[in-house]
Protein backbone atom coordinates (compact mmCIF):
# COMPACT_ATOMS: atom_id res chain seq x y z
CA UNK A 1 0.00 0.00 0.00
CA UNK A 2 1.44 3.81 -1.02
CA UNK A 3 2.16 5.93 1.93
CA UNK A 4 0.33 9.02 1.44
CA UNK A 5 1.51 12.89 2.20
CA UNK A 6 0.18 14.10 5.39
CA UNK A 7 -0.67 17.13 3.80
CA UNK A 8 -1.48 19.17 7.68
CA UNK A 9 1.81 18.65 9.01
CA UNK A 10 4.75 20.70 7.15
CA UNK A 11 5.40 23.86 5.13
CA UNK A 12 5.78 21.84 1.76
CA UNK A 13 1.80 22.03 0.74
CA UNK A 14 -0.58 24.85 0.78
CA UNK A 15 -3.37 22.92 1.95
CA UNK A 16 -6.72 22.64 3.46
CA UNK A 17 -5.03 21.01 6.21
CA UNK A 18 -2.71 23.67 6.80
CA UNK A 19 -5.13 26.44 6.42
CA UNK A 20 -7.31 25.36 9.39
CA UNK A 21 -4.26 24.54 11.63
CA UNK A 22 -3.01 28.22 10.94
CA UNK A 23 -6.00 29.40 11.77
CA UNK A 24 -6.46 27.34 14.75
CA UNK A 25 -3.13 28.65 15.43
CA UNK A 26 -4.06 32.21 15.13
CA UNK A 27 -7.45 32.56 16.99
CA UNK A 28 -7.72 33.83 20.49
CA UNK A 29 -10.11 31.03 21.45
CA UNK A 30 -8.39 27.80 20.10
CA UNK A 31 -11.13 25.57 21.64
CA UNK A 32 -13.92 27.22 19.51
CA UNK A 33 -11.47 27.41 16.41
CA UNK A 34 -12.22 23.23 15.72
CA UNK A 35 -11.74 21.98 12.42
CA UNK A 36 -15.70 21.11 11.97
CA UNK A 37 -16.56 24.10 13.16
CA UNK A 38 -14.08 25.68 10.26
CA UNK A 39 -15.54 23.55 8.07
CA UNK A 40 -18.87 24.60 8.39
CA UNK A 41 -18.29 28.28 7.82
CA UNK A 42 -16.09 27.50 5.05
CA UNK A 43 -19.11 25.28 3.04
CA UNK A 44 -22.22 27.43 5.07
CA UNK A 45 -23.50 24.05 6.28
CA UNK A 46 -25.01 22.86 10.10
CA UNK A 47 -22.79 19.33 10.32
CA UNK A 48 -20.05 17.46 9.22
CA UNK A 49 -18.41 14.49 10.96
CA UNK A 50 -15.05 15.08 12.09
CA UNK A 51 -13.80 12.27 11.02
CA UNK A 52 -14.76 13.26 7.28
CA UNK A 53 -12.97 16.48 7.87
CA UNK A 54 -10.26 15.18 9.54
CA UNK A 55 -9.51 12.61 6.31
CA UNK A 56 -9.78 16.05 4.43
CA UNK A 57 -7.36 17.88 6.19
CA UNK A 58 -4.61 15.66 6.67
CA UNK A 59 -4.72 14.61 2.53
CA UNK A 60 -6.23 11.16 3.43
CA UNK A 61 -8.90 11.27 0.74
CA UNK A 62 -9.87 13.80 -1.49
CA UNK A 63 -12.09 17.06 -0.53
CA UNK A 64 -16.15 15.15 -1.48
CA UNK A 65 -17.16 16.47 -4.61
CA UNK A 66 -20.42 18.01 -3.36
CA UNK A 67 -18.25 20.64 -1.68
CA UNK A 68 -15.96 21.25 -4.39
CA UNK A 69 -18.97 21.98 -6.77
CA UNK A 70 -19.71 24.67 -3.66
CA UNK A 71 -16.52 26.82 -4.52
CA UNK A 72 -16.73 26.00 -8.13
CA UNK A 73 -20.57 27.97 -8.16
CA UNK A 74 -18.25 30.78 -5.75
CA UNK A 75 -15.32 30.83 -8.29
CA UNK A 76 -17.86 31.20 -11.40
CA UNK A 77 -19.47 34.41 -9.51
CA UNK A 78 -16.03 35.85 -8.28
CA UNK A 79 -15.46 36.60 -11.81
CA UNK A 80 -18.04 39.10 -12.24
CA UNK A 81 -18.68 39.70 -8.60
CA UNK A 82 -15.64 39.87 -6.19
CA UNK A 83 -17.98 40.21 -2.78
CA UNK A 84 -19.32 37.21 -3.29
CA UNK A 85 -17.12 35.52 -0.18
CA UNK A 86 -17.23 39.05 2.26
CA UNK A 87 -19.44 36.92 4.69
CA UNK A 88 -17.34 34.09 4.59
CA UNK A 89 -14.42 35.40 5.30
CA UNK A 90 -16.04 37.32 8.00
CA UNK A 91 -17.03 34.51 9.36
CA UNK A 92 -13.63 33.24 9.53
CA UNK A 93 -12.38 36.56 10.94
CA UNK A 94 -15.00 36.20 13.69
CA UNK A 95 -13.51 32.53 14.65
CA UNK A 96 -9.66 33.77 15.11
CA UNK A 97 -10.96 36.92 17.34
CA UNK A 98 -13.55 35.53 19.24
CA UNK A 99 -15.62 38.09 18.27
CA UNK A 100 -18.99 38.25 16.30
CA UNK A 101 -18.28 40.69 13.44
CA UNK A 102 -20.99 41.58 10.45
CA UNK A 103 -18.34 42.71 7.65
CA UNK A 104 -19.74 44.57 4.60
CA UNK A 105 -17.19 45.61 2.55
CA UNK A 106 -13.57 44.44 1.19
CA UNK A 107 -12.12 47.64 2.17
CA UNK A 108 -12.99 46.83 5.76
CA UNK A 109 -12.24 43.42 5.47
CA UNK A 110 -8.66 44.02 4.72
CA UNK A 111 -7.97 46.58 7.74
CA UNK A 112 -8.22 43.42 10.38
CA UNK A 113 -4.99 42.33 11.69
CA UNK A 114 -6.07 38.88 11.85
CA UNK A 115 -6.76 38.24 8.23
CA UNK A 116 -3.27 40.17 7.40
CA UNK A 117 -1.45 37.45 9.44
CA UNK A 118 -3.47 34.75 8.06
CA UNK A 119 -2.28 35.59 4.70
CA UNK A 120 1.04 36.24 6.15
CA UNK A 121 1.43 33.06 8.03
CA UNK A 122 0.09 31.06 4.68
CA UNK A 123 2.94 32.97 2.15
CA UNK A 124 5.24 30.29 3.49
CA UNK A 125 3.32 27.34 2.57
CA UNK A 126 2.67 28.96 -1.29
CA UNK A 127 6.19 29.67 -1.65
CA UNK A 128 7.50 25.75 -0.80
CA UNK A 129 4.37 24.42 -2.56
CA UNK A 130 5.64 23.09 -5.61
CA UNK A 131 2.19 22.60 -6.88
CA UNK A 132 1.35 26.21 -6.56
CA UNK A 133 1.48 27.65 -10.35
CA UNK A 134 4.25 30.60 -11.06
CA UNK A 135 1.25 32.80 -11.96
CA UNK A 136 -0.34 32.10 -8.46
CA UNK A 137 2.61 32.80 -6.41
CA UNK A 138 3.14 36.02 -8.22
CA UNK A 139 -0.62 37.35 -7.74
CA UNK A 140 -0.40 36.10 -3.90
CA UNK A 141 3.02 37.63 -3.40
CA UNK A 142 1.71 41.11 -5.19
CA UNK A 143 -1.90 40.96 -3.20
CA UNK A 144 0.18 40.61 -0.41
CA UNK A 145 2.54 43.56 -0.92
CA UNK A 146 -0.41 45.63 -1.80
CA UNK A 147 -2.41 44.63 1.31
CA UNK A 148 -5.27 43.07 -0.33
CA UNK A 149 -5.88 40.65 2.35
CA UNK A 150 -9.47 39.46 0.83
CA UNK A 151 -8.15 38.44 -2.46
CA UNK A 152 -5.31 36.79 -1.24
CA UNK A 153 -7.72 34.67 1.01
CA UNK A 154 -9.83 33.98 -2.07
CA UNK A 155 -7.27 32.68 -4.51
CA UNK A 156 -6.15 30.81 -1.49
CA UNK A 157 -9.59 28.77 -0.71
CA UNK A 158 -9.85 28.26 -4.82
CA UNK A 159 -7.02 26.74 -5.21
CA UNK A 160 -6.62 24.16 -1.82
CA UNK A 161 -10.10 23.19 -2.29
CA UNK A 162 -10.78 22.92 -6.10
CA UNK A 163 -6.88 22.67 -7.27
CA UNK A 164 -4.39 21.29 -4.77
CA UNK A 165 -4.13 17.12 -5.55
CA UNK A 166 -5.22 14.85 -2.67
CA UNK A 167 -4.12 12.41 -1.58
CA UNK A 168 -0.47 12.91 -2.61
CA UNK A 169 1.76 9.96 -1.96
CA UNK A 170 5.39 9.32 -1.42
CA UNK A 171 6.46 7.55 -4.60
CA UNK A 172 4.77 9.94 -7.06
CA UNK A 173 5.90 12.87 -5.42
CA UNK A 174 9.52 12.28 -6.07
CA UNK A 175 8.51 11.68 -9.95
CA UNK A 176 6.13 14.66 -9.86
CA UNK A 177 8.90 16.59 -8.27
CA UNK A 178 11.75 15.77 -10.82
CA UNK A 179 9.30 16.90 -13.62
CA UNK A 180 8.67 20.13 -12.01
CA UNK A 181 12.14 20.91 -11.55
CA UNK A 182 12.81 19.75 -15.50
CA UNK A 183 9.45 21.38 -16.86
CA UNK A 184 11.45 24.83 -17.48
CA UNK A 185 14.70 22.64 -19.29
CA UNK A 186 14.80 20.94 -22.32
CA UNK A 187 16.50 18.20 -20.03
CA UNK A 188 14.06 14.72 -20.13
CA UNK A 189 13.04 12.97 -17.31
CA UNK A 190 14.95 9.82 -19.31
CA UNK A 191 18.20 11.80 -19.10
CA UNK A 192 17.91 11.88 -15.39
CA UNK A 193 16.80 8.61 -15.04
CA UNK A 194 19.80 7.42 -17.26
CA UNK A 195 22.01 9.17 -15.24
CA UNK A 196 20.97 7.59 -12.22
CA UNK A 197 21.17 4.28 -13.39
CA UNK A 198 24.80 5.09 -13.42
CA UNK A 199 25.41 6.55 -9.87
CA UNK A 200 23.54 4.18 -7.96
CA UNK A 201 24.47 0.74 -10.01
CA UNK A 202 27.71 1.51 -11.28
CA UNK A 203 31.22 0.62 -9.28
CA UNK A 204 34.61 0.44 -10.73
CA UNK A 205 32.50 0.87 -14.42
CA UNK A 206 31.74 4.24 -13.45
CA UNK A 207 33.84 6.40 -15.21
CA UNK A 208 33.62 4.65 -18.47
CA UNK A 209 29.92 4.71 -18.50
CA UNK A 210 29.61 8.18 -17.51
CA UNK A 211 32.13 8.86 -20.86
CA UNK A 212 29.62 6.92 -22.90
CA UNK A 213 26.48 8.28 -21.59
CA UNK A 214 28.07 11.91 -21.97
CA UNK A 215 28.36 10.98 -25.74
CA UNK A 216 25.21 11.09 -26.51
CA UNK A 217 25.09 14.53 -24.89
CA UNK A 218 23.39 13.24 -21.98
CA UNK A 219 23.54 16.82 -19.43
CA UNK A 220 23.94 15.34 -16.38
CA UNK A 221 27.09 12.91 -17.68
CA UNK A 222 28.52 16.17 -18.88
CA UNK A 223 28.22 18.01 -16.08
CA UNK A 224 29.68 15.37 -13.59
CA UNK A 225 32.04 14.89 -16.03
CA UNK A 226 33.31 18.01 -16.52
CA UNK A 227 33.49 17.91 -12.30
CA UNK A 228 35.66 14.92 -12.69
CA UNK A 229 38.17 16.51 -14.96
CA UNK A 230 38.40 19.38 -12.93
CA UNK A 231 39.40 17.86 -9.78
CA UNK A 232 41.98 15.47 -11.20
CA UNK A 233 40.27 12.23 -10.96
CA UNK A 234 39.97 10.91 -14.16
CA UNK A 235 43.68 11.24 -15.22
CA UNK A 236 45.10 12.16 -12.21
CA UNK A 237 45.60 15.79 -12.40
CA UNK A 238 43.00 18.50 -13.50
CA UNK A 239 42.25 19.55 -16.73
CA UNK A 240 40.94 22.51 -16.52
CA UNK A 241 40.11 23.22 -20.55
Amino acid sequence: MKSYIKLNDNTSHLSLGNLFNTIKKLSVNKTGAIQTEIFCTLFSIDDISDTTVGNYCTGYRAIGSEYKQIFLEYKKIYQDNKSVLISTISNLISIMDGYVYNIKTVRELNTYESLRNLCSQLSLFAKNDLYVPTELKKSLIENLNKKNYYEYICQTLFFVILDKKQPLYEEDLVNETIEEILSKTNISLNDLKKYLQIEFKEGITYIPSLKRLAKENNPYALYQLGNLEYDGVIEGYPRYE
